[in-house]
């Protein structure tokens, strides 16, 4: 048994794909059990007096820098769960975005799979890139295959406890980050109109998914502009479906003042890059910290761009994913401790992806480490955190996990060296499926 869990093979072999389902399958049932036992809740009390109000055309805002923080449109989520029995309702709000963000690290680790194979595969074959018709390099093909992975229960075991958290409170972080990982995958799949739909998703969830929404289209413009114009026509005309038009663009306006007065509150720290620096006894004007966030924004868009211009539309996806997660993490100005489930995705395909592919040398070992390091802190952070600094509330780890993980994507990409392309030999061909490796 311990020769069997210290064995790395043993945990992404093709056929553990299931038990990574099983995972998923265990922690659905515990959130529905926490939503279904829990008496009161001040995230979902939230959603459920907004859905509410919107069934009554009551006022859905109020002043202040808390309360309902969202769209109209995010109201309609909750509608359904507010028709039902509080414990039913409580509990398959839970439950359903752990399913959604298992689907999504399955379509994730799909995209990744891929990726692992080319690695283990791309040495054997430059042996014989100049006869790839001979024996020999039929025989490296079949090895290849043979060393297939499937990350699934790896990468759902690193992304878990990321989650805890908001599965606890019930937000919608966990529909938010699967929608990221969704359309970010749909764009490596070139399936434009479910990327759409998938940003659509997120905006519903939450107004940050504006951050890689606009990447993907910055990126894909050609294939992207047109059709995310339409979907985001929909979605402005959504909550135009109420009975009752002139009380939705009422709401429509309160809600743009309640983000605004929101966003300028200032009475308590976050788990972003300004309450991480504050940590430290570094306080950050709001001025400078506006300036941090706009050319940290060029940085990322400009490193996605460079991706998807050189590496292949698979590989500048899962950059783009990883990009955006961290910059959302570091740079809105209200990332809490349980926000981070949105960065956990990425974090773990990348951990599974530097675990899985050849590794050349100490460097390439410590980064590992360091990768599922970051992934298990995610979880326990705010348990570390306050015998170390004196504060339950964590402010510093996950922040520095964000700020190390895109510093990590950032070098990766300005050296070439995203995945496939430590390799050597077949950059640019992450676009084709497996069987096309040969031939790239």
């Amino acid at each position: 048994m311990l020769k069997h869990l210290t064995t790395l093979r043993n945990w992404i072999e093709p056929g553990t794909a299931s038990a990574g389902w099983i995972a998923w399958l265990v922690v659905a049932i515990g959130a529905f059990a926490v939503g279904a036992t829990s008496k009161t809740n001040s995230v979902t009390d939230n959603y459920r007096s907004a859905a509410h109000a919107w069934l009554h055309a009551e006022p859905m805002y109020f002043p202040g820098g808390d309360g309902w923080l969202y769209p109209p449109q995010s109201a309609l989520l909750f509608v359904p769960v507010e028709l039902m029995p509080r414990w039913l309702g409580e509990g398959l709000w839970r439950c359903a975005w752990v399913m959604l963000m298992a689907w999504g690290v399955w379509r994730l680790t799909r995209l990744a799979n891929g990726l692992a194979w080319r690695d283990a595969a791309a040495d054997m074959v430059s042996v014989f890139r100049r006869d790839l018709t001979s024996p020999g390099a039929l025989e490296a093909e079949r090895a290849g295959r043979a060393s297939s992975v499937d990350l699934y229960f790896l990468v759902t075991l690193l992304t878990i406890p990321a989650c805890l958290g908001s599965i606890q409170n019930g937000q919608t972080n966990m529909p938010l980050g699967a929608a990221i990982v969704l359309a970010c995958v749909s764009v490596a799949e070139r399936r434009w109109w479910w990327c759409v739909g998938w940003c659509m998703f997120g905006l519903v969830c939450k107004p940050l998914m504006v951050v890689p929404m606009l990447l993907v289209v910055a990126c894909w413009p050609r294939a992207l502009v047109g059709r995310m114009a339409g979907g985001l026509i929909v979605f402005a005309l959504l909550p135009l479906i109420h009975l009752d038009p002139g009380y939705a663009i009422g709401q429509y306006e309160a809600g743009v003042k309640k983000v605004l007065e929101a966003g300028e509150l200032r009475t308590r720290l976050f788990a972003n890059l300004p309450g991480m620096l504050a940590e430290f006894g570094v306080a950050v004007p709001e001025g400078v910290m506006t300036a941090v966030r706009v050319g940290s924004a060029g940085i990322v868009l400009g490193l996605c761009w460079l991706s998807a211009r050189r590496d292949g539309v698979g590989r500048a996806a899962l950059v783009t994913l990883a990009l955006s997660a961290a910059y959302l993490m570091l740079m809105n100005p209200r990332t809490e401790g349980n926000s981070y489930c949105v960065l956990g995705p990425a974090l773990a395909a990348w951990a599974g992806l530097w675990l899985a592919g050849p590794r050349r040398g100490a460097i390439d070992s410590v980064i590992a480490g360091l990768l599922v390091v970051g992934c298990v802190q995610l979880g326990v952070a705010h348990l570390i955190s306050g015998p170390v600094f004196g504060r339950g509330n964590d402010l510093t780890l996950r922040p520095l996990v964000a700020l190390v993980f895109g510093a990590l994507v950032a070098w990766q990409v300005a050296s070439e060296r995203v995945f496939l392309t430590k390799c050597g030999g077949l950059r640019g061909s992450g676009d084709g499926e497996r069987g096309n490796t040969l031939q790239s």
